[in-house]
């Protein structure tokens, strides 16, 4: 057998460990941060929404035949004959890399990383992390996902110790690359949201790579409509883009809150508004849109100073009146978001298509689901400034989960007590963030429930 001659040297059973995922009950403890399953990527679909096949055909081939393929092993290695897999982004650039560990039936098992070189091919480390439990004494390894989205994280620890050295890699060509110095971490706070948990797929199990040929729900057409949405969202009228705060018309500041309606369509309805009779309770407005040259009927209903019209194609527009009691009390580096709290399960998210890891259906997820679509700046990892602004259709609060394979996790706690109210979050854009993993739900954005908020309960 070849001698681990990785990355890392086992120094007795209390050396620093890189992130990995260990065998069942030798995890360290989950202390109720979100646990997030690393499956597929986002960055394997385009622009237009369209698969990068070519990844998908290299990374099952990989699958196809895993002990063909060298890497570095580890001492005492005795093979199981089986693999198991996680493919996810490691470099930042939206591109999925595949990790593939050789299962063993004792000991460490050893981690190697494919990746595609910028001629195509695929090709993977010769360096290894590990992950397992050690034959003898108390040595435990486990590997874990970085949050930011680059690199990865190897924990090494003794059972009888409260915590594990941790040490950073990232990925270099076909090498992986220590980064910054080892630091120690309590086993009871792992994982948490830069140390994620991996769920490991076996081989014979495609449902992970399969998974890159599902398009995501923000994926939109050359004309910019969104592909895959979740059911209800609808499409912008014509090709304008999508709008968001629209500026004043009518005497009202105009909101068009998302991708269903455009801006000169939305400051259309609130001239309407300002020319109509009855400007109060409900009421409805003929509106017309330059973008598509028809005309819309709007039904309206003011409260406290603000004025909500829906109607035309799912069109929604928000008119602020100055001075509006209801107004948002926004401060600058702010984000004001407003919806109804839903909790939804699987197919309603797909709306009856493939879920993208396998969840079960009775997964559950609370969001705050906007009236439509809009646009929202986070922290996204791999963008020329930490943070990407998407159109989203609403936002990640927290989710009871269990797989197939890994540990399940819920963190709804806080949020259900909103579930079927509308509620108005002020946040930070520090605080909200795009997620690099294929987990559920796909596109929207999440909250960190760490991070700084405020909740208001709205009539």
């Amino acid at each position: 057998m070849r001698r681990y001659a990785a990355l890392f040297a086992l120094v007795a059973s209390t050396s620093a460990l890189v992130s990995g995922c260990g065998s069942i009950g030798e995890t360290p403890k989950n202390s109720g941060k979100t646990t997030v399953v690393v499956i597929q990527q986002e960055g394997a679909v385009g622009e237009a929404g369209a698969i990068d096949q070519g990844l998908v055909a290299e990374y099952n081939k990989v699958l196809d035949n895993p002990g063909s393929y060298e890497f570095n092993k580890t001492d005492n290695f005795t093979p199981a004959g089986t693999y198991s897999y996680a493919v996810f982004d490691i470099t930042g650039d939206n591109v999925p890399e595949l990790m593939l560990k050789a299962d063993v039936k004792d000991y460490y098992a050893p981690v190697t990383v494919f990746s595609r070189g910028a001629d195509g091919t695929v090709t993977n480390t010769k360096d290894v992390v590990i992950s397992g439990v050690a034959s003898a004494g108390g040595g435990r390894a486990s590997v874990f996902a970085a949050g930011s989205g680059k690199g990865i994280y190897q924990a090494l620890w003794d059972s009888r110790n409260p915590d594990a050295a941790v040490q950073a890699y990232e990925l270099d060509g076909q090498n992986l690359t220590k980064q910054g110095q080892e630091s120690k971490i309590l086993l009871s706070t792992l994982p948490d949201d830069e140390h994620q948990q991996i769920t490991w797929v076996p081989a014979n199990d495609r449902s992970g790579v399969q998974a890159l040929r599902t398009p995501l729900a923000s994926t939109k057409d050359p004309q910019g409509n969104m592909g895959n949405a979740p059911a209800g969202l609808g499409q912008p009228h014509g090709n304008a883009a999508p709008s968001g705060t629209c500026g004043s018309a009518g005497g009202f500041g105009v909101d068009a809150d998302g991708s269903t309606t455009s801006c000169e369509f939305a400051k259309s309805i609130a001239e309407a508004v300002s020319s109509s009779q009855t400007k109060t309770g409900i009421f409805a407005v003929q509106a017309s849109s330059p973008i598509t040259g028809q005309s819309y009927t709007m039904n309206c209903s003011e409260s406290s100073g603000t004025t909500v019209c829906r109607g035309g194609n799912n069109a929604v527009v928000t008119l602020k009146t100055a001075g509006s009691a209801n107004s948002p009390k926004q401060t600058a580096g702010s984000v004001v978001l407003e919806g109804t709290v839903v909790l939804k399960h699987p197919s309603e998210l797909m709306n009856g298509k493939p879920t993208p890891n396998g969840e079960p259906e009775s997964n559950e997820y609370i969001l705050l689901w906007f009236d439509t679509p809009r646009e929202v700046t986070g922290q996204k990892s791999g963008t020329p400034n930490g943070t990407t602004t998407n159109q989203t259709y609403g936002v990640s609060l927290g989710k009871k989960e269990s797989f197939k394979y890994g540990s399940p996790s819920d963190s709804t706690g806080p949020w259900r007590q909103y579930v079927g109210k509308r509620i108005r979050i002020t946040t930070t854009t520090e605080a909200l963030w795009y997620q690099s993993d294929a987990g559920m739900p796909l596109s929207a954005v999440r909250l960190d429930n760490k991070g700084s908020f405020t909740v208001e309960t709205l009539p």
